[in-house]
Parts: C-alpha cells; structure tokens; sequence
C-alpha cells in the first residue's frame, strides 16, 4: 500500500458452483510516482461450507487468489523507479 494508491480488485463477474464461488475481477490501483493507472486481472476462488444454503449463511473456509503477476510486477517496479 506505500507503492501504490487506492489498490482495490473491481468485481466483474461472479460464477458459483457448489461449494465453490468465483469472482473474476481487475484490480486497480495508481503509481503516485507517475500518476499512472495500472490493472491486473484477478480470479478470487472461495470454498465454502455448506453450499446448499443461501450466500449469507455459509462460510468461507478457503481462499485461493490467482492473477496476472507480470503485470503486478510491472506496476511495483515503476513504483519502485518513480
């Protein structure tokens, strides 16, 4: 968070599957050295207990995230340059 600015993932879709959630999202964030806005794309992967009940009433028991990490490296080296 001291590299880089306002990192957040923006979700863009979500796919269930059982005991299983995906969010496949981009995450953003600004390099303050340069201004520039950067994006990675990320999938979020969340196992869940009891995935016959409703979203609320279950609970997360792993998490799993996978994403693009040139593109992360990429931004942190400019951070790092600026």
């Amino acid at each position: 968070n001291e590299r880089l600015e306002d990192p957040r993932p923006e979700p863009e879709e979500f796919i269930r599957d059982g005991d299983r959630l995906i969010v496949l999202c981009t995450w953003r964030a600004r390099v303050p050295s340069t201004g520039r806005d950067v994006a990675a794309r990320v999938a979020h992967v969340f196992t869940l207990e009891r995935g016959d009940l409703p979203l609320p009433e279950q609970r997360v028991t792993s998490f799993e995230m996978i994403a693009d990490t040139a593109a992360f490296a990429a931004a942190l080296a400019e951070a790092d340059s600026g």
